[in-house]
């Protein structure tokens, strides 16, 4: 179990680059104490994705070393739960079965069998080996060619990104394998079981409902658009910015009033990372004006046509 002691933003690097804030680090928690997977709901560009991979970064484990095994998986509308477990090359079993060099393969299920996410979590060792019995390796996916690579020693986060594109009944699978820290391969028949400290981070933009019985298995918190104290904040972790910077300050006025054009229109609200990309650009930039300066500003935050809204 991780415990919610061994997260502790305020003891993390200063180069965090991420804020948390009162609410934020509550769910956290939350989630941490009663071991229940934690679902970030909001627009997209709030932060959900760049928080969870954070949140593995800073995480302590051990003798008070820090950081997390993390893999993301980003749903789309074709994933079915088992992608997020492992994926099976049927077609190329097929086709290998047609080649006499490569016929004997075909006889060991597990050379097609390609571990994802959860798997790798739960336990990188009988991932590495494709739960036994294949020819080659699996690749690990945080493997850099140097001396990292996943490590059950270590803490895991799973991002599942963006679950509501996915159909209904996926949210609803995913769960049963998170409850008993297990999966059966069913083209192998191997169990895979926890081998260590698992945390599960899932986003949803809201673009559909999400099952009931999912949502009562998690902890919930809603990333909603930041006022000034709190953007004053961000600025300041990701760019050392002060409170009283004037560039910052106009940048959140420019924020506001993208964002009510937004909002009149019934169209998406510039999000964090759009700010913090305009904060950015004039920064390198240095334009000569204001004219200028609120062309480069709409670049960065405004991403629809332009016959949506005017200056």
């Amino acid at each position: 179990m991780i415990k919610p002691s061994q997260f502790n933003p305020s003891a993390a690097p200063t180069n965090a680059g991420y804020f948390y804030n009162d609410e934020l680090k509550r769910a956290i928690r939350v989630a941490l104490a009663t071991e229940r997977p934690l679902l970030l709901r909001g627009a997209p560009g709030t932060g959900k994705t760049t928080m969870a991979r954070d949140f593995a970064r800073i995480l302590t484990h051990g003798d008070g070393a820090s950081s997390a095994d993390y893999y993301q998986e980003v749903v789309t509308s074709r994933t079915e739960a088992r992608d997020l477990q492992w994926r099976f090359d049927a077609i190329l079993r097929l086709a290998e079965a047609q080649v006499p060099a490569t016929r004997d393969r075909v006889a060991a299920p597990a050379n097609y069998v390609e571990p994802r996410a959860l798997w790798w979590a739960f336990d990188p060792e009988s991932a590495v080996l494709r739960g036994g019995g294949a020819d080659t390796q699996a690749i690990d996916p945080l493997a850099d060619g140097k001396d990292t690579k996943s490590d059950k020693t270590r803490p895991a986060i799973v991002l599942i990104d963006e679950i509501d594109k996915a159909e209904p009944e996926v949210a609803n699978d995913l769960l049963e394998p998170f409850d008993v820290k297990s999966f059966r391969v069913a083209e192998t028949g191997r169990k895979v079981e926890c081998a260590r400290d698992v945390f599960l981070v899932v986003t949803t933009n809201d673009e559909r409902d999400l099952p009931a019985a999912f949502l009562r298995r998690c902890v919930v918190h809603e990333f909603v658009r930041p006022g000034k104290e709190q953007l004053l904040k961000i600025a300041h972790s990701h760019l050392k910015t002060t409170n009283d910077d004037k560039e910052v300050l106009d940048m959140i006025e420019r924020i506001d009033t993208l964002a009510k054009e937004a909002i009149a229109q019934r169209l998406r609200e510039p999000g964090i990372a759009e700010f913090l990309d305009a904060l950015r650009a004039v920064r390198e930039l240095k334009p000569a004006d204001k004219a200028e300066w609120e062309a480069i500003s709409r670049l960065a935050m405004w991403k629809h046509p332009t016959w949506k809204g005017s200056e």
